[in-house]
């Protein structure tokens, strides 16, 4: 990977591609690989031993044929025949296949080949990581259209490019699936399932509830999914076969949080539609009230509420910043009220 320093590191028809899809100027450039010293030794080896087929063949064409059948003896020079054809392939194919370049833009990739294909970040549906020991790694993008992309660790630093986007694809989606958890959906990431019950794997016939949903556990190789009570995981399911791993793993621990505040009786009351009074303020779903200053805030006025080690600060939108402080001595049942506030981030994150 390099950054790119210059516009004029940047070929015209990358920069056209990037203006007429809106993707803004590339930042940085990944590259395939170079041909290796090893391609060329292979490539040689296999034209040196064309070379001696063929030698053999004619060296020995005279002794051979009166003893050997014709379709035998033409099997040398064929043979000899292939053995170039595969060493030239080696050797020469690079020259008629362009390395791929990688374009890394603000709003997407430009994939440079033998043609342009261009991936917008807001079209990117699925990414798949496959690790291969000791350190290869490979990934596999699907776009809205249905059009798979392979990206495989004969591209430069493999591993920061991957990176790259399984953050920008987490950036987009996972608030899209948080959003469709809450409306009651099932988000799919192939083998396994999510919704508000639980965790299900059709394949085979599980189903683990959020109370029965202990932690997950994802290596290199596998996602391991392990119930509450048991030291042994439930099911083991290959990590290179389910999508959008680093959001599957988001959903799930935003569920087991959500799930865990929702047990308390002063979550559910304010679910209900209770106002829940914390002293010199009360919270409720349709917003915040301030006793002293007897206003209240709806919730798409409120800038941000943080509960610090010595007071509650509290701000209001608009085009002059306003905040409100309450020292801690003054608020009152603060466990409730953090346990509160953590439920309500949690819920606005959709």
């Amino acid at each position: 990977m390099r950054q790119v320093a210059s516009i004029r590191q940047i070929p015209l028809e990358i920069i056209g591609a990037a203006t007429a899809y809106r993707l803004g100027m590339p930042e940085k450039i990944f590259s395939g690989k170079p041909e290796t010293l090893r391609y060329h030794i292979i490539g040689s080896l296999c034209i040196v031993l064309g070379i001696v087929f063929i030698a053999t063949f004619l060296l020995t064409y005279q002794l051979l044929m009166p003893s050997w059948p014709l379709w035998q003896l033409l099997l040398l020079p064929l043979i000899g025949f292939a053995w170039l054809a595969l060493g030239g392939w080696i050797l020469f194919a690079p020259a008629f296949y362009p390395r791929t370049y990688i374009y890394v833009c603000p709003e997407g990739l430009i994939v440079s080949t033998r043609k342009l294909d261009i991936i917008r970040w807001d079209q990117m549906e699925r990414l798949w990581k496959q690790f291969r020991p000791p350190d290869l790694y490979a990934y596999s993008i699907r776009r809205s259209d249905g059009a798979r992309f392979e990206f495989t660790h004969e591209l430069n630093d493999i591993t920061s490019l991957g990176a790259l986007i399984e953050h920008e694809i987490t950036l987009r989606l996972l608030k899209r699936a948080i959003s469709a958890y809450q409306a009651g959906d099932t988000i799919s990431f192939d083998a396994l399932l999510v919704n508000r019950k639980g965790i299900a794997i059709p394949a085979r016939r599980l189903f683990l509830s959020w109370e029965q949903t202990w932690k997950l556990e994802i290596t290199e190789q596998d996602v391991l999914l392990y119930q509450t009570g048991h030291k042994e995981p439930q099911a083991r399911l290959k990590a290179a076969r389910i999508p959008n791993l680093n959001i599957m793993c988001e959903l799930i621990t935003y569920a087991q949080r959500e799930h865990a505040l929702l047990q308390y009786p002063h979550i559910q009351a304010y679910n209900t539609g209770s106002e829940l009074d914390f002293g010199p303020l009360a919270i409720s779903r349709h917003g915040i009230t301030l006793y002293q200053a007897g206003i209240t805030l709806l919730w798409d006025e409120i800038k941000g509420v943080n509960l610090g080690e010595e007071d509650l600060m509290l701000g209001r939108k608009g085009t002059e910043q306003e905040w409100f402080a309450f020292p801690r001595w003054m608020l009152h049942h603060l466990d409730e009220l953090s346990d509160l506030l953590r439920y309500i981030e949690l819920r606005q994150l959709g």
